[in-house]
């Protein structure tokens, strides 16, 4: 009997182990599909849906879902879906809000995808650069190979602002500077990435021109910003924690000022005329304040940021609802038709989550960029010291960033924020990471 209990719990065991390691291999089919087909894939939603159900599903087979409990960024992300949850029923009570049909909870939800990415990679460094190597080719193959593309180079570098067909230029430009950061923050694992130096540099060095040229071109002053911003925390946090050897460094500070050169020369005449374009108007603003602000790029901002602040007045705790960026701007009395006509959306991800959820749904977004700034900045002199910086450096750029435009309201930005975001912050949610064989034992 004993011996019968025996053999049929050995056969449940691996059963069981079966069947988690054949999950932990469809979560990461369906992670690298993800990252693969890139950010205008039309199954994007989809995927992350199956990505989440998976993972939680896989962490209650490891019986480690208690690892969700004791993450804090979980507690965000209930956080997020209780103040979504709240304002629908505020709404519903009161007779008034703007809400989808059926009720979801992925306005804010869905930018906590990256916690399910992190739990596939588990600081496995073959899925994170393999993921990386993955999401450069693709963006690579999208601005360069498809549809002709190289004939927008060309545009971009006589002049014009160009966008390479992804969303608009602001959404491109996005994700070069995403590129940017990224290599800058890793160049020491970019020169070591071989053994022959030369195919090092190259690569390095490509990836920089290819970024801040991408960067130049797209002509997107938010993101000018952003950058500033980030690589200037990145220098800081460099030079504070003196993360590198002499030789690499030197090559790294060589590269780097040899392309701001370079690339300076070639494209002052393009970021002059695109940094002083509006500067008359936020001048007036600065003197004149609100009144008559002229409707250019920047005074259309303003002026719907105006009326989000009216509404908001009448509802700060909980909000309007999801659909209530749009609705603000077409049942303004205020807006031209034009303005009305042409834009559904507040440019400006922390505005349109406090219209849309409120102060709660803001604590939620916030909270979330103050826990992970700090889990990174207290692992910069450690292990994954280098990818540790490329995560306050990234969330820096993606604040100042989403200032200006809806970046994580869109694919785009949910996509390059999930798989940079999620696969730093596995290195933090498996500490001590390995390099072993996918599903083995001692996979970390």
């Amino acid at each position: 009997m004993n011996e019968n209990n025996k053999n049929y719990h050995g056969f449940s065991a691996s059963i069981f182990d079966v069947c988690k390691m054949s999950l932990r291999w469809i979560a990461i089919i369906l992670f690298f599909i993800y990252v693969a087909l890139g950010p205008l894939s039309h199954e994007q939603s989809l995927l992350q849906r199956w990505i989440i159900i998976i993972t939680l599903v896989s962490l209650c087979l490891e019986q480690q879902a208690k690892k969700l409990l004791h993450d804090p960024i979980c507690w965000c992300l209930l956080l997020a879906l209780l103040s979504q949850s709240l304002t629908w029923l505020v709404g519903k009570q009161l007779g008034n809000g703007y809400f989808s049909n059926p009720f979801n909870l992925s306005f804010i939800g869905s930018i906590f995808v990256f916690v399910a990415v992190a739990h596939i990679v588990k600081a496995n460094k073959y899925i994170l650069y393999g993921a990386f190597l993955v999401a450069v080719v693709q963006y690579g193959y999208l601005t360069i190979l498809k549809g002709g593309m190289h004939s927008q180079w060309l545009l971009g570098f006589s002049g014009s602002r160009v966008d390479f067909a992804v969303r608009n230029a602001q959404h491109t430009s996005m994700i070069f500077g995403s590129l940017l950061i990224s290599a800058c923050c890793l160049y020491r694992q970019i020169l070591s990435m071989t053994k022959s130096k030369v195919v090092n540099v190259l690569v390095f060095t490509t990836l920089l021109i290819f970024s801040f040229s991408g960067c130049v071109i797209t002509q997107t002053r938010a993101i000018y910003l952003a950058l500033l911003f980030s690589i200037g925390t990145f220098v800081v946090l460099y030079l504070t924690f003196k993360l590198s050897d002499k030789k690499s460094r030197l090559v790294f500070i060589s590269s780097l000022l040899t392309i701001a050169i370079v690339g300076g020369f070639f494209s002052s005449g393009i970021l002059e005329h695109r940094v002083n374009a509006e500067s008359d108007v936020v001048s007036g603003v600065i003197e004149g304040g609100s009144k008559d602000i002229p409707y250019t790029s920047i005074g259309v901002r303003l002026n719907t940021w105006l009326e989000a602040l009216s509404a908001f007045e009448k509802r700060p705790i909980t909000g309007w609802g999801e659909k209530a960026r749009k609705e603000v701007i077409k049942n303004s009395t205020i807006l031209p038709d034009w303005v009305k006509h042409d834009f559904g959306h507040l440019h400006n991800y922390f505005i349109e989550v406090t219209l849309s959820f409120g102060l709660l749904g803001l604590s939620s977004v916030i909270a979330m960029f103050i826990v992970l700034i700090t889990r990174f900045y207290k692992r910069i002199d450690g292990q994954d010291g280098d990818f540790m910086l490329l995560g306050v450096a990234f969330c820096v750029y993606f604040i100042i960033a989403n200032n200006f435009e809806s970046y994580l309201t869109y694919d785009t930005g949910k996509y390059v924020f999930s798989i940079l975001i999620g696969s730093i912050y596995s290195l933090v949610l498996y500490e001590n990471p390995r390099d072993v064989k996918l599903g083995s034992k001692n996979e970390a």
